[in-house]
């Protein structure tokens, strides 16, 4: 069954700018993205990698362009804008777990800064 669940994760990465998996905790949603984020680089499925970012600690949602930026060694691309363009050139799988609780926590903004992000990058090549 989670072969199956993976599979279809991967599916939708291939064909959708955003794919949310949601469940009741402990289904194991955070080993399932793990999961398919190894198969996924083991096989190169995505030109320029797999980041994963655990947002577990993250307070806002500034702080999750921050870590983005980080992980892509871009220091240029700290600003959302440069974020956008850098990411739009890129073929890469990002990961953002336990974001839950920042988006309940701060819907509103975090809305708006994932609406901006879709907005300003390509959908997938």
């Amino acid at each position: 069954a989670r072969n199956s669940e993976m599979i279809d994760l991967l599916e939708n990465t291939r064909k959708n700018r955003l794919v949310v998996v949601d469940g009741e905790l402990g289904v194991g949603k955070t080993l399932l993205v793990k999961t398919t984020a190894r198969y996924a680089c083991e096989r190169k499925l995505f030109k320029h990698g797999v980041i994963y970012l655990d947002c577990k600690d993250v307070t806002n949602a500034g702080k999750i362009n921050q870590m983005l930026a980080e992980e892509l060694k871009n220091p240029w691309s700290k600003s959302r804008e440069e974020l956008c363009r850098t990411m739009d050139r890129l073929q890469v799988l990002v990961i953002l777990d336990n974001l839950d609780l920042i988006a309940k926590r701060h819907e509103e903004h975090f809305n708006q800064k994932i609406t901006y992000m879709l907005e300003r990058t390509s959908f997938p090549k």
